[in-house]
């Protein structure tokens, strides 16, 4: 760094300082220009400013000249630095070659700067080195080693590719249309390959692209790509930093806009190669730097056609123009390749194509003569590519008799058919594919938590099934489709009627999709065993299945499921014991072990287990304090330790986990009020309060609490009056209610809060024949309706006649519960407390029969 560079970028530094943080992004845009080197310096000094402690006392000392530098000679590990290759925006790369060992190898080793080793850089270089562990392409360069630097600074060791960028390698050989597209497919797997592997690139461009001299293109430079993380969804978020680090000329639309990032960003760049390697000019001019500018022409304006733009470069010279003259080039692209580019580089991301792979495709199906998918479907469109692909038949034939040129016609129009029959099977395929990965997830998880939402939910279901299993058997060999139709069935499932979220009482319709997904999983993860993502969605898929089993009675089942589920967590946190996803996932595993044993009535082996699980959240929590739902973890479990306590006669320590419960809910329901689940939480947290104040004789108290979890239930009810679980939970209110009543000696209410129970339960049992759990409360409050009757049969101030009546009725309704309870225990579904309520139900049958004997 030349002395008069230094002076200008310390006063470049202290002009941002001043500057408010909002406003640096901006100033730095104009102050330094085309100067990405001097931006990204600034920045980096700009971070160190606000992370550093003291800052103002002491202020950071700018970078000095690159005194750090490795020189000719110096070892990192088992490598010895030859020279210094070049620079980058985060590190400088080296050419090095192996200095132990019994073979040499070339390498490029990129190690970061020392100017710009804060915090935030070195995360992004880990994250490239990362990154390019998992991908293992013939057209990506290859990973060999990394390590640190004696200061700290992190390196890579890469394939050292010796060749030309891409623009420049075509432009030395003269490379024509044809081999310009075939190169063009390679980068396409290379990109295809990483999207596989959830990564986006972020930042393709022609001199990211090294040609070698074996004409193999490799892609390089992964060093603001990120990971697609699986809890994410299907895309990422860009921060204003990083968008500065990619090149605006091959920026798509939502990156210059700061939006969200997926593989269509990628998609949208490969356009704008695509479009400089047939025209060797890129598709806009900017005015000017300034960000705003560059927004609004890569946002708004439409460049103009490839076969346009080389017509105009015609009348300059460039040596990256295709060989040949400007009109012809003009008509070789006229036509598909104008469309392909085209709609690879459309504004919005969901009209461009839906993959890497579908764009690859239609560039390879031009190469082969075929109609592209992205042209008008037209006779005229057909029969001419079929003349192009059998010049020579069409010749033929032009010479033969008349009779010969009908059957001709006849043979183009058979061929025309199959190729549109062929046109619409591809079409449903990729629509399908779009409709699993956006339908399904974009937007079912908009509306997932909204009130009233229902009915839209169902929608998602019936549409996506009408296609989801006529594809199952087009996957067999594509390991990316099984991965994506296994999570469709996944989604499915929980829509259709997954207890764990807001569902449409369809529990047989559930235990389908869920096993359906769990077959492909499986597979998956014995394919994959090492591979972390495979293992987490197979125990998510064990999970399920096993929620919804013990819906339908199944414990047994249930734990099964579950204990296989636990035991692919076990190994996931032996693998990663400090990370996120892998404890938290295995805290719920606990959860759902515990929650078999307390069902059966095994409160003291749940105990510990319960405890495990808020071990595991609570220090989650603390390591992260403002995650939402790690603080619904914490209360979740609060919760359930409470209610073992609560069993094994602990009231006092039972109750003051239920406070610590319901003061987290609060909190987030007063965070988000529009959020149901937040909601329908703290309605629980007070429920659970409620039985306990009840068990310590705190009748009012308990009446009172529980009027609040019945208010909340209602509200979201009336909100979404076909959600199962809501109304379930309005349901659960009023049988609690009526039992705090029946404690209170108030029987009247008791029974009115028993019928309004009953009529509910009844209603979501029919529609849900499947679901045993639904017969199984239906029983239940039965039973509590029967004991109110007899109870009222045998009080003192009941009349003669009227006993009689109550007896009567009485009788009646245990026997509806006995029809129920007997069922259940011949299908083998009814476990701890619950398989000794067939015979409880028939002796109360019997002290009503006796009663109305004494009459």
């Amino acid at each position: 760094m030349t002395p008069a560079e230094y002076a200008k970028l310390k006063e470049l530094f202290f002009a941002a300082l001043e500057r408010p943080v909002a406003e640096r992004a901006d100033f730095l845009d104009v102050a330094c220009g085309s100067d990405l080197d001097a931006r990204l310096r600034i920045l980096a000094l700009l971070e160190h400013a606000r992370e550093g402690d003291g800052f103002l006392e002491a202020p950071p000392e700018l970078p000095a000249e690159a005194e750090e530098e490795l020189v000719a000679g110096a070892r990192l590990g088992p490598w010895e630095i030859l020279h210094e290759v070049g620079r980058g925006g985060m590190g400088t790369v080296y050419e090095a070659r192996r200095a132990e060992g019994d073979f040499q190898r070339r390498t490029a080793i990129k190690v970061v700067r020392p100017e710009i080793a804060t915090p935030f850089f070195l995360r992004r270089f880990k994250t490239e080195r990362r990154i390019l562990a998992g991908l293992d392409h013939p057209n990506i360069a290859r990973l060999f080693d990394a390590g640190a630097t004696s200061d700290g600074r992190p390196y890579v060791v890469l394939e050292f590719v010796e060749g030309q960028p891409l623009l420049e390698y075509c432009a030395a050989g003269d490379v024509d249309i044809k081999d310009r597209l075939k190169l063009f497919l390679s980068i396409c797997a290379a990109v295809d390959h990483a999207h596989r592997n959830l990564v986006v690139h972020r930042d393709l461009k022609p001199g990211n692209i090294l040609v070698t001299t074996d004409g193999v293109p490799k892609l390089l430079d992964f060093g603001i790509a990120k990971l697609l993380e699986p809890e994410s969804g299907a895309g990422l978020e860009v921060t204003g930093t990083l968008l500065h680090l990619t090149t605006p000329d091959y920026a798509s639309p939502e990156q210059v806009a700061g939006g969200r990032i997926t593989t269509a960003t990628d998609v949208y760049s490969l356009g704008v190669v695509l479009y400089e390697l047939l025209t060797g000019r890129r598709p806009f001019r900017f005015e000017t730097s300034e960000p705003r500018e560059i927004a609004r022409v890569v946002a708004e304006e439409a460049p103009p056609k490839p076969s346009v733009r080389v017509a105009r470069v015609g009348q300059d010279s460039s040596s990256g123009v295709p060989p040949g003259p400007p009109n012809k080039l003009a008509r070789r692209l006229r036509g598909d390749l104008d469309t392909i580019v085209m709609m690879a580089m459309r504004k919005e991301p969901e009209r461009r194509y839906g993959s890497v792979q579908q764009l690859s495709e239609d560039v390879a199906r031009h190469l082969e003569g075929l109609p592209v998918l992205a042209r008008k479907d037209t006779l005229g469109y057909r029969s001419s590519k079929f003349v192009r692909r059998h010049r020579a038949g069409v010749a033929a034939a032009a010479l033969a008799v008349a009779a010969l040129a009908t059957g001709f016609v006849l043979t183009v129009h058979e061929k025309t058919v199959a190729d549109a029959q062929r046109l619409r099977a591809d079409r449903r395929f990729n629509d399908v594919r779009k409709l699993a990965g956006s339908f399904l997830f974009e937007f079912h998880d908009a509306i997932e938590n909204l009130p009233g939402a229902t009915p839209a939910r169902a929608l998602v279901v019936k549409r996506a099934l009408e296609y989801l299993d006529s594809l199952s058997s087009e996957s067999a060999g594509d390991a990316g489709l099984r991965r994506e139709l296994a999570a469709a069935y996944q989604k499915i499932g929980e829509v259709q009627g997954g207890p764990a979220s807001a569902n449409l009482g369809d529990t047989r319709g559930a235990l389908k999709s869920f096993r359906k997904a769990l077959e492909t999983r499986r597979a998956l993860a014995a394919q994959s065993p090492a591979n972390p993502e495979f293992a987490g969605e197979l125990a998510a898929t064990l999970d399920s299945l096993g929620d919804t089993l013990s819906q339908t009675g199944d414990k047994r089942g249930a734990f099964n499921a579950f204990r296989r589920s636990l035991e692919v967590r076990e190994r996931m946190v032996s693998s990663d014991p400090k990370g996120v996803t892998a404890r938290r996932a295995l805290a719920t595993s606990y959860h759902r072990i515990a929650s078999i044993l307390a069902d059966q009535g095994d409160y003291r082996q749940a105990l510990p287990v319960w405890r495990k699980e808020l071990v595991l959240f609570e220090a989650l929590w603390i390591e992260n304090p403002t995650d939402r739902r790690a603080q619904r973890n914490v209360a979740l479990a609060y919760k359930y330790t409470g209610g073992t306590l609560e069993a094994l006669g602990d009231t006092t320590r039972a109750l003051d986990l239920y406070k610590k419960a319901i003061a987290l809910d609060e909190a987030r329901s007063a965070a988000d009020p529009t959020d149901a689940a937040a909601r329908i939480d703290l309605s629980y947290s007070y429920g659970a309060m409620s039985i306990c104040l009840s068990k310590s004789d705190d009748f009012d108290g308990a009446l009172f609490v529980y009027r609040k979890a019945f208010a909340i239930r209602q509200t979201l009810s009336n909100a979404d009056p076909k959600n199962v679980k809501a109304r379930a939970a309005v349901a659960r209110a009023y049988l609690r209610i009526g039992e705090i009543f029946q404690l209170k000696a108030d029987s009247r209410a008791a029974a009115e809060n028993y019928r309004k129970a009953l009529e509910i339960e009844e209603t979501l049992s029919k529609s849900d024949p499947f679901n045993e759990a639904a017969r199984e409360r239906v029983a239940v409050v039965l039973d509590h309706e029967a004991a109110v009757e007899t109870s009222l049969a045998a009080a003192p101030a009941t009349s003669s006649e009227s006993r009689a009546g109550h007896w009567r009725e009485g009788r009646s309704l245990y026997l509806r519960s006995l029809d129920i309870w007997q069922d259940l225990s011949r299908r083998g579904v009814l476990r701890g407390g619950s398989a000794g309520e067939p015979g409880r139900v028939a002796h109360q049958i019997a002290l009503c029969e006796e009663a109305l004997k004494r009459r």
